[in-house]
């Protein structure tokens, strides 16, 4: 059974009809959708990153249509997966059926999507926000190593074997404990009561120290402090607070993964693994920080590409996936 955690839809248009027809689904644009009817992956590809924006007009990475492609797949083919999905401080689950998936044309809702769009839809169990036996699940009574890996930005993500196998345990009424008593865990609990409010999301925080970082690099190979960015190698074209805000939208355009390896970014905040935290990138090493030419990617990603070429990366990180 794989446990997946799933946003419907831009801003969740979507979740209504999940919760009230008991299913699952993903959204797909009508143009792309004869792409992936005939399973034709690069053409799919291909298309969003020609034609499709982002719902902040943004173009599309090839990582991000690489995974918009994958949870068409992953939506026609789930069988007897536990899906979860978080509506404020509720964690709704539900277990899809062996039954062949169907399509629905619906209104146009998404922001990014002009007209009529196609969903992929899957039957589910009903959806419930309580455990077997009636306990209520709750984020706010969830240990906060959970939380942070069920309330990401990601339309689909798999949360870690870990975190897994405790949700599956929760549902099912069974002792959490082997879990919760774990060192890792333990600390993780301590550290989150020390620093409970944050006034900035860890999002935030990240991008900014993105945007600090990228202008002192800029400084530090100029060679002298930028009093103008005109006519400088590697120019920063915003502002510090522009750039943040762009940094901001990059993460949001991601939902949250590595552009490079499609791993889930980690932030500043809530850093386990230092070598995931988000960095910021130019898509071409030898050009500027401008628009088009920056994404978010993995710390240990940043460093193994170097100055190499973007297609020449993703093409070795094919070769190494499954």
């Amino acid at each position: 059974m794989r446990v997946i955690v799933s946003l419907f839809g831009n801003n969740n248009v979507a979740w209504n009809d999940c919760l009230r027809d008991s299913k699952i689904l993903t959204i797909i644009d009508p143009a792309m959708f004869p792409y992936w009817e005939k399973k034709d992956r690069n053409g799919f590809i291909d298309y969003a990153i020609k034609f499709v924006k982002s719902s902040r007009g943004n173009t599309v990475p090839r990582s991000t249509a690489s995974r918009w492609y994958n949870f068409s797949e992953c939506a026609s083919n789930t069988n007897g997966d536990l899906w979860l999905h978080r509506e404020e401080d509720k964690l709704w689950w539900t277990i899809t059926k062996n039954e062949d998936y169907y399509i629905l044309n619906e209104p146009a809702r998404p922001p990014h999507i002009t007209g009529p769009f196609i969903s992929i839809n899957k039957a589910s169990q009903k959806w419930s926000d309580r455990s077997k036996k009636g306990v209520p699940l709750r984020l706010s009574s969830l240990p906060s190593l959970v939380v942070r890996s069920i309330t990401n930005q990601s339309t689909q993500i798999s949360p870690d074997r870990e975190v897994a196998e405790f949700i599956i345990a929760l549902i099912n009424d069974h002792d959490v404990s082997p879990w919760t008593s774990k060192p890792k865990w333990t600390s993780d609990a301590k550290q989150s009561k020390k620093n409970p409010v944050t006034h900035f999301s860890p999002e935030q925080i990240a991008a900014y120290r993105m945007a600090s970082t990228a202008f002192e690099t800029v400084k530090k190979a100029d060679g002298r402090t930028i009093e103008s960015t005109a006519k400088i190698k590697n120019i920063i074209d915003f502002t510090e607070e522009e750039l943040r805000k762009h940094v901001e939208d990059l993460i949001s355009d991601q939902e949250g993964i590595c552009a490079l390896t499609e791993l889930p970014l980690q932030f500043d905040t809530d850093l386990d693994d230092p070598e995931l935290s988000a960095s910021l990138d130019r898509i071409d090493s030898n050009g500027h920080y401008e628009k088009g030419n920056l994404q978010i990617v993995c710390k240990f990603a940043n460093r193994w590409k170097g100055a190499d070429d973007n297609s020449g990366f993703l093409r070795l990180m094919g070769l190494i996936k499954p």
